[in-house]
């Protein structure tokens, strides 16, 4: 299977993550917003907030990844810049912005664009189409390891494991 093959296949499997953290945030009581996650000094709501601050792209965010900045210490910086907002607006931020990434991630399949070096902080440069991936992984982790049990403190079914989320 070729690799670019495989991020198209991402951005399909994104979709329907983003369908999860859509039906998951909008089941959350008001407890449940302010739970602990397991990703340190992270509450559930803050997740949310790391989510909607990948798609929602600032002009500092791309200066950090320009620069080389560390990645986690970007992230933490962009959810502080969230932490007092009411949880209905994190969801609305999530909601609007991944609607509007996901457009532009397909795009971002095509050649040429699929091929342009995007510098990713610390963690390198890699051809645009790879974005869809890491987002993938992202939204697959923290919400099956940091926010639903049996790991996070939301106790939900298990969510879906499969190989179209799995394999790219």
């Amino acid at each position: 299977v070729r690799s670019d093959a495989m991020t198209h296949e991402a951005v399909v499997a994104l979709r329907l993550e983003r369908e999860e953290v859509l039906r998951l945030y909008r089941s959350l009581t008001p407890e449940e917003w302010e739970a602990a996650s397991c990703c340190p000094g992270w509450r559930v709501q803050d997740v949310l907030a790391h989510l909607a601050s990948l798609f929602h792209i600032s002009p500092s965010f791309l200066l950090a990844s320009v620069r080389g900045s560390p990645v986690e210490s970007t992230n933490d910086v962009l959810v502080d810049r969230r932490r007092a907002r009411p949880a209905v607006e994190v969801l609305a931020e999530y909601e609007k912005w991944s609607a509007r990434s996901l457009r532009m991630a397909a795009v971002g399949q095509r050649r040429p664009l699929a091929k342009i070096p995007m510098p990713l902080g610390d963690l390198g440069r890699h051809p645009l189409h790879r974005l869809a991936d890491a987002f993938l992984f992202d939204h697959y982790t923290h919400l099956r390891y940091d926010v639903v049990a049996p790991w996070g403190p939301i106790d939900r079914p298990p969510l879906p494991a499969d190989p179209l989320r799995l394999t790219p």
